[in-house]
């Protein structure tokens, strides 16, 4: 007995030891991943602020819970034992993470202190059930250890108590050699995990991490993976990279370390065909050696990547039902993106599998849930998906564990009802399961991977579907599964057009997530980081030449070099740049300068902010580390991203950091560009998203039954409108029409402002639909000069009776109105233009009845050998000799002229 203890004590103390540096927090998020929430939920950005409020209002964050560590069953030392991890660490898991996470975004103690209660609730733990599906109960452990991690640093958690939960996750002690399921347990004397069927799990003494170390050899991939999942987190929670690579390199089908204990082996040995269980969409074999054992070691059975979605992207569980299949799906996701987290790329492991698996997945039941329960309301005339043998859509494929072999794709639950009487099964349909994670998955391809829309195709449909019907992602599916995914991608998982990556900085050649401040002065050499694993090229940052390692970032990009008492960017050529994810407490004017040496003349930098309008400047040479100022920006409250671009010359300059300090008001800010920021919504008229880029709205909830309806207003924006801007276009997709109700401006000779409004809104003066690819695009142009159109008139008259030449626009304010409650409302453009701009923007505008009559162009068009824009204005009479061709290369490009009466597009 004595060696045994002897032993245990040992094998705790292997837990401390680390190899690999983890970023903590980062099992599902990281620093910058909470900077970018607590700035976006105090700016009250969407989807941020209404996804914070569901959670901080959810059952599960109730600060009126206690733990449900299994009461009344209790060892004879007192210590708790579990025998239902459902009712226990399912539920506590969720409500520790949703307390941790409410805490790390508002600052409240109070919900700090109410987690710790539910961890400390869990150390003195040493029983949890190994009987069963126990890998998948096990696993569960992943929110547990997820709430741990985000209160590793909390002064409120004793260091004593802390280590005690770490004990508890692995009891009775971590051995990467000793096998402690199958060690003689000396309070017992039967191995440490036992079950029998007089006592059942209470004579088992092992708690999680003996429970999954191994995944599920012998039952479906999703069982296995919640295990995988939980031993990652438990991992990266413990600092033990040992935990966290068995848990990658088994997921990925790789042997395992040698100094860590073999995966199970393989094969199984398959027996007689199993009549009885058997089904129309799968048949069922009795097994005559049980999984993990055979000849192979580390075989590989059905929780792993490769051998859960097949290269077509079919599920191993595609024939069990669709509740599973959806499951493992996002189980997989879920691994995915927790290893992202820690540098690792799982994503385009085997040739894009998961991304495969889902599109696979997502066309069988969205395309079906379109058309039989929607009706078509999502999109139309697109059949069916129905992937069979004959058409090549599906394969028949027998599983790892030799248990199961697909016959086609099950349609319906796996476990039927029976009539006692007759036999008869009645089926019910599984078809048509909405994931969760929706937000999550959609977010990674689709701005961390920078993925063609057509590529994600059916991950956008899953997501509208789930927008249009929850208008935000929930935390859970519902009360039996309240342990399987965190949800909330609203707020956790959200991301702008170009949060491809994470801000933060490198010490010791390791990054450590954590997003600057405005304002503030950033490194230049700290630019969004990506990926160990994967080039961020195109995501973060732009670089001409190859990529590159360096001393101060391992993970290779742009050039490097010592300078200035640490490191700067060199070797910087045109067309390349580099992103900086920042937060910003007040919207605000920036001044930006950077502190560089420029060796020469002829290269210029520039700064935009969230795909918005670049303020650039020509560098001047400088004779060491000098400042520069580039301009100004106008930066958003919340967390945005800073792209600096490269322009010119390269070669010449060595750039040590870039400093944004808060400018003095300035009402002439030259030429704003209206970003999609500063569009607020009007109290109870409904949510704005602004998701796709600087100039983008989507509506999230209606106000009306029938179609989307939501105010926008732009205030302070401090916008010249110029001489002959006189069209106000609107464009957008699922847009039926809106009213302009108040526009507010300063003229030119004027000291205060003038509000022009209109009671019930004026109305566009042409509106066109029916435009784009998909027709489903709607511009919508208001005349603004009164002599034109009298619905303009109480808005915007005193600007052309009186002669000026522009003027500064303060704001506007529209009711926009949807054409189909089942699609999103966006919005893409908010401008004014003269008409050659309009209609270089717009092209799809030439020929349609406009602001010109057909009889001024007869008039003022009819001679030849003159070329004329859109207003009637000669531009250029040709001379003798000269082509029309040759005239217009020297001529402005995207603009329409009229030659010899034809309408011709410059381009």
């Amino acid at each position: 007995m004595r060696k045994i203890f002897f032993l245990v004590v040992c094998l705790s103390n292997l837990m401390a030891v680390a190899q690999r540096p983890f970023v903590h927090p980062g099992i599902g998020y990281t620093q910058a991943d909470i900077d970018r929430m607590k700035a976006m939920v105090a700016a009250r950005q969407e989807p941020f602020y209404t996804s914070f409020q569901q959670l901080k209002s959810d059952t599960y964050s109730s600060m009126g819970r206690t733990a449900r560590t299994w009461a009344g069953m209790t060892d004879k030392e007192g210590h708790p034992i579990i025998t239902s991890t459902n009712n226990t660490i399912g539920i506590d898991g969720r409500c520790a993470t949703q307390y941790a996470l409410i805490w790390k975004i508002t600052g409240d103690k109070t919900y700090a202190d109410k987690a710790i209660s539910f961890l400390n609730a869990y150390k003195n733990v040493r029983n949890s059930p190994s009987s069963g599906t126990a890998p998948l109960g096990n696993g569960q452990i992943y929110l547990l250890c997820e709430a741990a991690e985000l209160m590793r640093d909390y002064e409120g958690w004793a260091p004593a108590d802390q280590q005690a939960f770490k004990n508890m996750l692995v009891y009775p002690g971590y051995s990467s050699k000793v096998d402690m399921t199958k060690a003689i347990c000396p309070e017992t004397g039967y191995p440490y995990s036992h079950w029998d069927s007089e006592h059942g799990d209470t004579l088992n003494r092992v708690t999680f991490y003996w429970n999954i170390y191994n995944g599920d050899p012998g039952r479906h991939g999703n069982q296995g993976m919640f295990a995988l999942r939980g031993l990652m987190a438990m991992g990266i929670y413990l600092d033990n990279d040992t935990i966290y690579d068995r848990a990658l390199r088994k997921f990925l089908s790789l042997p395992h370390h040698s100094y860590d204990l073999p995966y199970p082996s393989g094969p199984p040995v398959q027996g007689s065909r199993n009549s009885g269980n058997s089904t129309q969409w799968f048949d069922y074999f009795n097994i005559n050696s049980a999984s993990g054992t055979g000849s192979v070691e580390d075989y590989g059975y059905d929780d792993e990547l490769k051998y859960y979605i097949y290269e077509n992207g079919q599920m191993e569980e595609s024939s069990r039902d669709q509740c599973h299949a959806v499951c493992g799906i996002v189980m997989a996701e879920d691994i995915a993106h927790m290893a992202w987290s820690q540098g690792n790329d799982v994503y385009t492991q085997y040739n894009d599998r998961l991304l495969k698996g889902i599109n696979w997945t997502w066309k069988y039941n969205y395309s079906w849930y379109n058309n039989e329960i929607a009706h078509q309301l999502y999109w139309q005339d697109e059949a069916t998906w129905e992937p069979t043998v004959e058409n090549g859509d599906f394969e028949i494929h027998t599983d790892r564990t030799g248990r199961w072999r697909s016959l086609k794709v099950n349609p319906c639950w796996e476990n039927q009802s029976v009539n006692s009487a007759t036999g008869q099964k009645y089926w019910s349909w599984s078809r048509g399961e909405k994931a969760q994670l929706q937000t999550q998955m959609l977010m990674h391809y689709k701005v961390c991977q920078g993925l063609s829309p057509d590529s994600l195709l059916w991950m956008q449909r899953a997501y509208d579907i789930m927008i249009d019907s929850l208008g935000y992602e929930r935390g859970y599916k519902d009360t039996g599964h309240f342990y399987e995914f965190l949800g909330w991608g609203g707020l956790l998982d959200y991301r702008t057009v170009w949060m491809a990556g994470d801000g933060g900085r490198f010490e010791e050649r390791r990054f450590v997530p954590g997003l600057p401040a405005l304002p503030a002065t950033i490194k230049a050499v700290d630019y969004d980081f990506y990926n160990n694993s994967v080039s961020g090229d195109g995501h973060t940052y732009h670089n001409a030449d190859i990529r590159t390692d360096s001393n101060y970032r391992p993970e290779g990009g742009l050039e490097i070099a010592e300078g200035n008492g640490g490191y700067v960017l060199t070797g910087m050529q045109d067309g390349e740049w580099m992103n900086y994810t920042v937060t910003n407490a007040t919207k605000a004017i920036y001044q930006v300068s950077v502190t560089a040496i420029v060796s020469g003349e002829g290269t210029s930098m520039g700064m935009a902010v969230d795909n918005g309008t670049e303020v650039t400047k020509a560098l001047t040479a400088t004779t060491g580390y000098e400042t520069r100022t580039l301009g100004q920006l106008r930066i958003p409250a919340g967390a945005s991203v800073l792209r600096l671009y490269i322009h010119g010359k390269g070669n010449q300059v060595q750039l040590s950091d870039i400093r944004l300090t808060v400018a003095a008001a300035d009402t002439n800010v030259p030429d704003y560009v209206w970003n999609s920021r500063d569009y607020t919504s009007v109290s109870g008229s409904g949510s704005l998203l602004t998701d796709q880029s600087d100039k983008q709205l989507t509506s999230l909830t209606y106000s009306g039954t029938t179609s989307a309806t939501f105010a926008l207003s732009m205030s302070s924006v401090a916008y010249k409108v110029k001489t002959g801007q006189v069209y106000l276009v609107i464009h957008g997709k699922n847009l039926d029409h809106a009213l302009l109700r108040n526009v507010t401006y300063r003229l030119t000779d004027g000291n205060s402002d003038i509000t022009g409004s209109s009671i019930g809104g004026q109305a566009s003066t042409w509106t066109y639909t029916g435009l784009g690819k998909d027709k489903d695009e709607t511009i919508l142009v208001w005349k603004a000069d009164s002599s034109s159109s009298s619905r303009i008139v109480p808005l915007l008259k005193a600007c052309y009776t009186g002669g000026y030449d522009d003027y500064t626009l303060k704001g506007l304010s529209f009711l926009a109105y949807g054409a189909s409650q089942h699609k999103n409302t966006e919005i893409d453009d908010i401008n004014f233009y003269t008409f050659d701009e309009m209609l270089a923007v717009y092209p799809e505008l030439i020929g349609l009845p406009l602001a010109i009559t057909q009889a001024r162009v007869d008039k003022q068009l009819s001679r030849n050998g003159a070329v004329y824009n859109l207003n009637g204005h000669l531009v250029r009479t040709l001379k003798a000799g000269e082509s029309r061709e040759s005239v217009l290369r020297n001529l402005p490009k995207k603009h329409v002229y009229i030659v010899d009466r034809e309408k011709i597009m410059n381009d």
